[in-house]
């Protein structure tokens, strides 16, 4: 049965490897910012159509062990390349080499090149182009130290791209990122949700998808796999027509995003529309400050600004009026925050229920969570 790796993003690998669970594929180990799956081809269409907190779909080309930097060229060279592509196609490496065989990964990543080049012009008297930028087929190769693994990336361009964000606001949030967070919460659609520093409106739109139980990319209309040989249009129209025919047209859900800026309301409302979820949430400007809530013991999911720009105090102050509101106008409720700047994160004065450690790009950041009790509880204090 064909060996699999979904990759996802450091501190999604538990989430992304109970979604996977859930869509019927049990035989799962966790890895570091991946998934490894055993599971039969009809999984590579699902994955990358219905996955949330996927990033890439690989599947497994060879994997072996070196004993010099040749072995490599060696190995790669005896693999039937026309078996994955033919020599009109365009193609690109990526990767990652951390070896002693191996100054850099361009050497690493310059002898698989020569390696299928060979191959095509050896068979066929001519070779295939590369094509960084716009390539028909994607592999990846990783070197660590003597053991080396070649893969084939189902998905091209990452999964975090949906195809349903018409504009941004500031520095919006990845949108695997936002959906591994609400997984991460264990969101049950029957409270409401409210973000209210919702940008460009990420967390309000991918927890109303998963609620309305839309395929991740069913907005998106390019895959790398469209390009394999062995695609069968036939299996991915069964898949993506069972997978639509499950969407729920109307859930019960009550969902609000809010934001002071008004301009970036208003991205987030185009945002909602183009991702199928216009009817089902609300939009509103307003200050956190001064937000009202529509409804009793929400829960309250945010990514407060943590700008290196802001002065330290100002970013301290602005964090302890955050823990201030909680307790003074938004209680009952249980609010998530997610921020990449720890030592703000102290000044909100709450003690966290739950921290979860994950990246905000390069950035290491945490979710924290804060159950808010009306009225006063020494235990919910820092």
């Amino acid at each position: 049965m064909p060996v699999y790796t979904v990759k996802t993003l450091a501190g999604l690998e538990d989430v992304c490897a109970k979604e996977i669970v859930e869509l019927g594929y049990p035989n799962v180990e966790v890895r570091t910012r991946a998934v490894q799956v055993e599971a039969p081809e009809r999984f590579l269409y699902e994955a990358n159509y219905r996955l949330y907190t996927a990033i890439s779909i690989l599947e497994t080309i060879l994997a072996g062990t070196l004993r010099q930097p040749r072995d490599l060229y060696n190995q790669l060279a005896a693999i039937p390349w026309d078996k994955y592509m033919d020599q009109q196609q365009t193609f690109a490496f990526k990767g990652h080499v951390s070896s002693s065989y191996f100054n850099n990964s361009i050497y690493a990543m310059q002898l698989a090149k020569d390696a299928l080049v060979d191959f095509f012009r050896n068979k066929f008297g001519r070779r295939p182009s590369v094509d960084r930028d716009h390539a028909d087929h994607h592999f990846v190769l990783r070197v660590n130290e003597e053991k080396f693994e070649l893969s084939r990336d189902a998905s091209g361009a990452p999964l975090f791209q949906r195809g349903y964000r018409q504009q941004t606001g500031r520095a919006p949030l990845n949108e695997v990122l936002a959906a591994g967070i609400i997984r991460n919460m264990d969101w049950d659609p029957s409270r409401p949700l409210v973000d209210p520093m919702c940008g460009s409106g990420t967390f309000i739109i991918e927890a109303a998808r998963m609620a309305r139980r839309m395929p991740a990319q069913m907005h998106r209309k390019q895959f790398a796999l469209f390009h394999w040989p062995e695609f069968q249009s036939g299996l991915w129209e069964e898949v993506v027509n069972q997978a639509d025919a499950a969407i729920i047209e109307s859930p019960d859900i009550r969902l609000l995003g809010a934001d002071q800026d008004g301009r970036v309301v208003d991205i987030a409302r185009t945002n909602a529309k183009a991702a199928g979820v216009e009817e089902i949430t609300q939009w509103k400007q307003a200050a956190f400050q001064q937000l009202p809530l529509p409804w009793e013991e929400p829960v309250l999911i945010m990514n407060p600004p943590y700008d290196v720009r802001l002065q330290h105090r100002a970013i301290e102050q602005f964090y302890g009026e955050i823990g201030t509101v909680l307790k003074h106008k938004f209680a009952p409720c249980e609010a998530w925050i997610f921020s990449a700047n720890p030592e703000a994160m102290k000044a909100i004065g709450l003690r966290p229920s739950r921290k979860i450690n994950l990246y905000n790009g390069q950035l290491p950041a945490q979710l924290r969570q804060f159950v808010i009790f009306a009225g006063k509880r020494k235990d919910q204090y820092d």
